[in-house]
């Protein structure tokens, strides 16, 4: 009997201890669409949302920084109603789209100082939002940063390169080839730097499917990007440098720079029509097959569209989480005493407290449980 008490008891309060994680780790509601921070006249500039199974009415956009302090109004639309066969349908679309157009666009990154959205009813009522983890954000923000200067590298590559192509002496030729190559260990290093800050990014918000999907497809087109960029580097010295002939030598600079566009711009091997694309046979509408993943296609531009999908927002209809504390960047400094302790907020803290929680609850029952036996014996 007694072990039978102690052990409901601890039952007990171990569902009472878990309970709000349960709860915390429910399904969040469905996704109604998707706000997508784009480029317009600069980078990062323009955010352009499309949902639908919206209720009728205007409804208003505004981007909100991380500690809920700063925002943007991004823009208001009303709610556009199909009609199928005759019937006005209770539900429809609403599109949103900040620009160069609209009033507010300075030119600025929207996603360097904001993190967060909400879609707001006529009653000022938030109806929609979705947020990112800040540290996530700054993250994807240096991933897109590293593949765009990956790309201006691949840009300069290719115009030394067709330069090389143009000329008609061996000396302009070896000058302009080891002029593409000069930094074809930057070329490498921004690539790898895209793919770290995706995987950080993807550490910083594990739950995100959206920025680990596109992280994994930024691997694997980092590594097609160096295979392409190195193999014309090779191609280069050597058979170019090596190569007396100028015919022949603008015979292997037509194969680097084959291979240095589809570093930059991907290569279309499965003749499907576009680059790194899903491709899937619907001839059978109940058993669609895809017949290709587009693996091995991506180069440069896709590795930038892979780390701006990251940043996309799923828009659910559920309230703003509660603001972040976005603590300021400080020095990396080691205490005196080294004594390697968390810091302040660290969610180890968070952890070791509920257990302590736990355990001292379950010593404190089976005490009394103790004493209370003890009484009646």
């Amino acid at each position: 009997m007694f072990s039978t008490k102690l052990l409901a008891i601890l039952a007990i309060l171990v569902v009472a201890m878990l309970s709000p994680a349960l709860v915390t780790q429910a399904a969040e509601p469905p996704s109604v669409g998707t706000a997508s921070i784009e480029d317009d006249k600069a980078t990062g500039d323009s955010v352009v949302i499309a949902l639908s199974g919206i209720n009728p009415g205007t409804y208003t956009a505004s981007l909100v920084s991380a500690n809920d302090v700063n925002s943007l109004s991004v823009g208001s639309a009303d709610v556009i109603l199909p009609v199928i066969q005759g019937v006005i349908q209770s539900t429809g679309t609403l599109d949103i789209t900040f620009d160069s157009d609209s009033e507010g666009y300075d030119g600025s990154d929207l996603l360097a100082s904001f993190s967060r959205i909400t879609i707001s009813g006529s009653d000022g009522l938030i109806a929609y939002s979705d947020s990112l983890p800040n540290a996530a954000t700054v993250e994807i923000n240096a991933s897109i940063s590293s593949a765009l200067a990956l790309n201006n590298e691949l840009d300069a590559a290719i115009s030394a390169a067709e330069e090389a192509h143009a000329a008609s002496d061996k000396a302009t030729i070896d000058e302009k080839i080891a002029l593409a190559f000069v930094n074809i260990s930057g070329i490498n290093g921004f690539a790898d730097a895209a793919d770290a800050n995706a995987k950080a990014a993807v550490a910083a918000a594990p739950d995100e499917t959206g920025i680990g999907a596109s992280a994994a497809n930024i691997s694997e087109m980092v590594a097609n990007v160096k295979a392409w960029a190195n193999s014309a580097s090779t191609t280069a010295t050597n058979d170019v440098l090596t190569n007396s002939s100028v015919a022949v030598q603008k015979i292997f600079i037509d194969s680097l720079l084959n291979q240095l566009n589809a570093a930059r711009n991907g290569f279309d091997a499965d003749n499907s029509g576009g680059v790194a694309d899903t491709v899937t046979d619907a001839s059978d509408p109940d058993e669609p097959v895809i017949i290709s993943t587009g693996a091995g296609e991506g180069g440069g531009a896709q590795v930038y569209d892979a780390a701006r999908d990251m940043a996309n927002f799923s828009i659910t209809a559920s309230p703003l989480p509660a603001a972040e504390v976005v603590k300021p960047a400080v020095a990396d400094s080691t205490h005196i005493l080294d004594l390697g302790l968390p810091s302040v907020g660290e969610s180890i803290l968070a952890s070791f407290m509920q257990i302590s929680m736990l355990v001292g609850l379950s010593l404190v029952a089976i005490g009394g449980v103790l004493y209370a036996k003890g009484r009646r014996q």
